[in-house]
């Protein structure tokens, strides 16, 4: 964080929101069929590297040559953030042996490097969508990263063309699903998120695999580029649902919220998982329901929550399937009204000194958590301690924070806050 910069900084309150009813009808529950956020090695992933020779191999220069790699040197970030090292979140990227830059290449050094998924197992499942985020770049359209899919446990690849469904922020002139480039904030690349519908014959197989390929011909001339390529949280979606969900609602009572929901069929359902968050963004299980396993009648269930914390409370459901495979509904919201005794009375970030400072009022029970999260959902601060009096002042380090939005949690026994700050 630069020390002489402005102070910049947006409070926002949940506790502002109108004490009602939020009630989400929901046609629709996307089963997540995939999922690599490659927090371990490249081999922990089950992804492998295959080394191709067409159309000019792999060389190195000097002996350094460009390879995957796996490290937070190339932190995975949200869409729409700048490309850094050292956000405590790794990324799949291709970069320069010894060099320990993350996403940046050699251009003198030949390189066709293919990276594949394990299988995925598709069968029964029609509606699949692959979504990934990545910074990309590469000299015109000979040094780049490419999507590839095999549909025979990658026997033979497939390369596709055009754009995809959707991206976050919009591509730049001229990178599509064959030539992936995203756009730049200096001198690093910007991530992106895009989204693909896959083709009719990637559903219902036990052998799907998607792979990125990097490629570089130092014909191009010059020494380290930066960026490469880099890919994180590699998810595939299906629209099949083993569920029918008719409505799912909640209502407060004072002390308790009565969840109820409804189910005009199911197959295969096991059971229901009721999670519960107070920032809509991180969820714990507070009970299950046992499904009806095959059902084409309504059916109607209910679960009572006896300790709502205050203010808003999130509730979502997961559904599993008696083969272990889950989903998650759409999240509702509901207000919980209990006296307040603990508040967030006033935050300063002094960029000077690097701390924010939080100035928290408890009137009961203040033995206090407070935590701070990034986007990505990483714990990059926790303090426990009692207060000394109704008022007290908590500081937290922000040396080594960049500038960007993160989730402030802070909880005693009778009472949770989640605060959004933007640093």
């Amino acid at each position: 964080m630069t020390p002489n910069a402005k102070h910049k900084y947006i409070f926002f309150s949940t506790n502002l929101l109108p004490l009602f009813l939020f009630v989400s009808y929901i046609s629709k529950i996307n089963a997540q069929v995939y999922s690599q956020s490659f927090s371990g090695t490249i081999a922990a992933s089950g992804w492998t590297v295959t080394n191709l020779a067409a159309p000019w191999g792999n060389g190195s220069f000097f002996g350094i040559s460009n390879v995957w790699q796996v490290s937070d040197s190339e932190s995975g970030r949200p869409a729409n953030t700048c490309g850094a090292g050292g956000m405590g979140n790794q990324s799949l990227y291709m970069g320069a042996t010894a060099l320990a830059s993350g996403a940046a290449y050699i251009s003198n050094a030949n390189t066709n490097r293919r990276i594949a998924s394990p299988n995925i197992n598709t069968s029964g499942l029609n509606t699949l969508v692959l979504s990934f985020n990545f910074i990309g770049n590469g000299y015109l359209t000979t040094d780049k990263a490419y999507l590839q899919y095999s549909t025979d446990g990658g026997t033979t690849w497939n390369s596709p063309s055009g754009a995809p469904t959707s991206s976050n922020p919009a591509l730049p002139v001229g990178s599509n699903l064959n030539n992936l480039k995203s756009t730049l904030c200096a001198p690093q690349g910007r991530w992106t998120n895009v989204t693909w519908n896959l083709p009719l014959a990637c559903e219902n197989i036990p052998n799907l695999r998607i792979a990125f390929v990097w490629q570089n011909n130092s014909a191009t001339g010059g020494l380290a580029q930066d960026p490469s390529f880099a890919v994180d949280d590699v998810t595939i979606t299906s629209g099949s649902l083993p569920i029918e969900l008719l409505s799912f609602t909640g209502k407060n009572n004072g002390n308790e919220t009565i969840l109820k929901w409804e189910t005009a069929s199911e197959t295969n359902n096991n059971f229901f998982t009721i999670e519960r968050s107070v920032d809509g963004i991180y969820f714990n299980e507070i009970g299950k329901i046992n499904g009806a396993g095959n059902s084409t009648s309504v059916l109607n269930y209910s679960l009572v929550d006896n300790n709502p914390t205050n203010g808003i409370n999130y509730y979502r459901l997961k559904q599993t399937d008696f083969d272990g495979k889950y989903k998650y509904s759409s999240p509702i919201s509901v207000s919980a009204e209990n006296d307040n005794t603990l508040e967030l009375i006033y935050f300063y970030n002094n960029h000077e000194t690097e701390l924010l400072s939080l100035t928290f009022n408890c009137t009961d029970d203040c033995y206090l958590t407070i935590e701070l999260y990034d986007l990505l959902g990483k714990k990059i601060f926790f303090n426990s301690s009692e207060m000394l009096n109704n008022s007290s002042v908590f500081k937290i380090p922000t040396s080594n924070l960049s500038q960007s939005v993160y989730i402030l949690k802070a909880y005693n026994k009778k009472q949770s806050i989640s605060k959004k700050i933007i640093l």
